[in-house]
């Protein structure tokens, strides 16, 4: 599926700038509504969340800005296993030096 194709092919680069490039297209996605949630979730979220370990620090950064807005905007108290692996990643993110 070309949607798979595209998050793959940005979430998975080893062009930081392409990388960055698929945080804002997440971004977009979210803010302006574009897709639904599920939809979200099914495609993107799981190349979203692993970019929380990203060699690059300005990477895992934007994960964390992101990462409020999604639970802000596109999470409900249904999607409890979602939200609970976001924390998770933001607590190991806290205890890094850079």
């Amino acid at each position: 599926m070309l949607v798979d194709a595209l998050a793959c092919d940005y979430a998975c680069s080893r062009s930081m700038v392409q990388r960055r490039s698929y945080m804002t297209l997440c971004e977009c996605l979210i803010k302006q509504r574009i897709c639904s949630k599920r939809f979200f979730l099914n495609n993107f979220y799981t190349h979203f969340v692993a970019l929380a370990c990203d060699k690059v620090s300005q990477i895992r950064k934007r994960f964390c800005d992101l990462t409020a807005l999604i639970i802000q905007d596109l999470l409900t108290k249904a999607d409890s296993d979602e939200r609970f692996e976001l924390v998770q990643a933001i607590d190991r993110l806290k205890n890094e030096i850079d």
